[in-house]
């Protein structure tokens, strides 16, 4: 499954993209393969700036509660701060089953530039016999189930800045985790149907059943 959601606010996107203007950065081939037929791009290891930069996205993150309410994180890794200039790209590959030794359900893809700001660039992503491309406003996150085939485009004009992270669920088996993960979204819809208590009952029945703590 592939969602689109809103990650990050305004201001959070503005402070990350003035570290990426003073920040160091260095060959995307810290974090991945080291050949740039495959992998081209640059991420910023940055040891003063780093960590603040985290402090932003934890918290970010964490008050994002319809993220949570969703997709149910136990945890997430570190998250890599990327940009992609001219000719950069990443091309078909499979994200590791586990990072910072941690197991990874979701990719989690949000975007710092807005698409009027670079050519190219778009996240393509594998489902079966069929494709889809992501290139979304500033904020936005696209989250899928880690172990998709995708690629990211080659960058033909401007600057892609993205940070990717991965989450590991509180429900560790795939289907149900899709069961729950959907009838979230559908709750998350409605407003005041009355079925929606009785729904939500079944929502946090699936989980008592299913999580691991």
């Amino acid at each position: 499954m592939i969602y689109t959601f809103d990650m990050l606010p305004k201001g959070i996107v503005r402070n990350l993209n003035d570290f990426y203007n003073f920040c160091e950065f260095t060959d995307g081939s810290w974090s991945g393969n080291s050949d740039h037929r495959i992998k081209y791009n640059e991420q910023i290891l940055d040891e003063v700036h780093y960590p603040s930069m985290i402090q932003l996205i934890d918290s970010a993150v964490q008050q994002n509660k319809m993220f949570t309410y969703k997709f149910l994180p136990r945890g997430n890794t570190h998250p890599n701060f990327l940009r992609y200039k001219e000719g950069m790209h990443y091309d078909w590959h499979n994200d590791n089953w586990i990072i910072d030794e941690m197991r990874t359900d979701y990719s989690i893809t949000v975007f710092l530039s807005d698409p009027d700001e670079y050519e190219g660039g778009e996240l393509e992503i594998r489902v079966g016999d069929s494709t889809t491309e992501h290139k979304l406003e500033a904020g936005r996150g696209v989250i899928y189930n880690t172990g998709l085939h995708h690629r990211v485009k080659p960058v033909t004009k401007g600057e892609r800045r993205v940070i990717t992270w991965w989450t590991a669920s509180l429900v560790d088996d795939t289907p149900t985790r899709a069961i729950i993960t959907d009838l979230s979204e559908i709750l998350m819809s409605m407003d005041d149907h009355p079925m929606k208590g009785r729904l939500e009952t079944v929502r946090a029945n699936l989980i008592r059943e299913n999580a691991t703590i």
